[in-house]
């Protein structure tokens, strides 16, 4: 086995596009569901103001990580906690996911056993894509910090 160069590690490849690749269907899904859902449909404003956060930065954080931004690593440690909580809070987490479906065009709901399993699929990926960020040597070599290191190198 070969000791990786930085070089290699310099390239955006392997798990920096695995957090991409799963920014990009919340991030379609929640732009469709903000064009052609009827808001009032989403249990209540927060519901309105989870998709629009999605919708955004879904799409911010697929364009840090493709432009090598140095904000990536503290999105990326940063936004999957955010969105977990704004998720967690929502009054009407099954109506607001039901909803969400609808828009995409999903003919059936989802249930509150799936809702459940669901939930706990993301705090693990939220888990792992946030101890990646903090830990990895291909953030370093890419991004020039891991995690909250920008933030901490600040006055």
């Amino acid at each position: 086995m070969t000791a990786r160069t930085c070089s290699d590690l310099n390239e955006i490849r392997g798990w920096l596009l695995v957090c991409v690749l799963i920014l990009v269907p919340h991030a379609v899904g929640a732009t469709l569901a903000l064009l052609f859902l009827d808001h009032s449909a989403l249990g209540g404003t927060l519901g309105l103001v989870t998709l629009v956060v999605i919708a955004v930065r879904n799409l911010s954080g697929i364009f840090l990580v493709l432009s090598r931004s140095r904000i990536a690593p503290v999105f990326f440690t940063v936004y999957p906690v955010f969105l977990l909580v704004l998720t967690l809070l929502d009054s009407d987490l099954l109506g607001t996911a039901n909803a969400r479906l609808a828009a995409v065009g999903a003919t059936s709901g989802v249930g509150a056993v799936s809702l459940a399993i669901l939930l706990a699929v993301n705090v693990a990926i939220v888990t792992l894509m946030v101890g990646y960020w903090v830990k990895s040597e291909r953030v370093l070599a890419v991004f020039g910090t891991p995690g909250l290191g920008l933030l901490r190198k600040l006055p």
